[in-house]
């Protein structure tokens, strides 16, 4: 499976594909997108996840704390090796729109 371009610079791209895929089939894929724009910083996306989240809290509070977790790691790295001054925060979003090919294919 090809991976967008964005998401082929780190090694560990495969470690974060295991876990999305493993999200994707538990929680489904509007929720495993909001999150992770919720952990990369996207607030609009707040109250949506906060809704999905209260109607099973007890279930799925690991997995929205896990999955910030993991758009905070993604959001770090690419600020580290790509955009240390953040100019264009405009490529979480494209990595977020691109991952639900990538992981369906």
């Amino acid at each position: 499976m090809a991976l967008p371009l964005s998401l082929s610079f780190r090694s560990d791209t495969g470690k974060w594909e295991t876990v999305l895929r493993t999200l994707w089939s538990r929680m489904g894929r509007k929720t495993v997108l909001r999150t992770l724009r919720f952990g990369m910083g996207g607030k609009r996306e707040n109250k949506c996840i906060q809704d999905d989240f209260d109607k099973s809290k007890n279930e799925n509070e690991k997995l929205s704390d896990w999955m910030h977790q993991l758009g905070e790691e993604i959001r770090q790295s690419i600020e580290t090796l790509y955009f240390p001054t953040l100019e264009n925060i405009s490529i979480f979003y494209y990595i977020l729109e691109e991952l639900p090919t990538a992981l369906e294919s």
